[in-house]
């Protein structure tokens, strides 16, 4: 009976262990995870410095526009809503930034994927940092950081999501 409960704390410690080490995003709500798409680097897979050809083979949206230093490729969220996910480029065709742009139906559609970004930034980088009275802040361990701010006006509700090394 005691190797029995000793092989059950065994487990259930490896049990632990193995949840911490496991992605975060599978977490949250499928809107969350389109967007975000893969934990890994520093936006949807891809890193600060790679190339515009390996975005463009690489990201499974097609692009809506393409010009020498930017590229945007459009999720549809929903019928009303839609975030449009922007690379920046350098001179030499190379990442320098990216953003979400989120055009949101509603107010409590925004305030709801405001509040399941914040946790799951929150969950990666850990606690946020206001800016601006207004605009919160998360530090990346990659060095880069994350910037959300909400930037709706009369026309609608958007928030704005920038990725850069500063």
């Amino acid at each position: 009976m005691k190797a029995l409960s000793f092989i059950f704390l065994l487990s259930g410690n490896f049990f632990c262990f193995a949840q911490n080490t496991k992605p975060i995003l599978k977490k949250y709500p499928k809107q969350v995870q389109q967007i975000i798409y893969a934990e890994n680097n520093a936006f949807r897979g891809f890193s600060f410095g790679d190339s515009k050809t390996l975005i463009k083979s690489k990201e499974i949206l097609k692009p809506h526009t393409e010009t020498d230093s930017a590229s945007t490729y459009t999720l549809q969220l929903d019928a009303d809503d839609t975030a449009d996910l922007i690379y920046y480029f350098d001179a030499n065709g190379k990442v320098k930034s990216f953003a979400i742009i989120f055009l949101l139906g509603d107010e409590k559609e925004e305030q709801v994927l405001r509040d399941q970004l914040t946790k799951f930034y929150n969950e990666k980088y850990g606690m946020y940092t206001v800016i601006n009275q207004e605009d919160e802040l998360w530090d990346s361990k990659l060095g880069h950081v994350v910037e959300m701010r909400d930037t709706s006006d009369e026309a609608g509700m958007e928030i704005e999501v920038v990725y850069y090394i500063p």
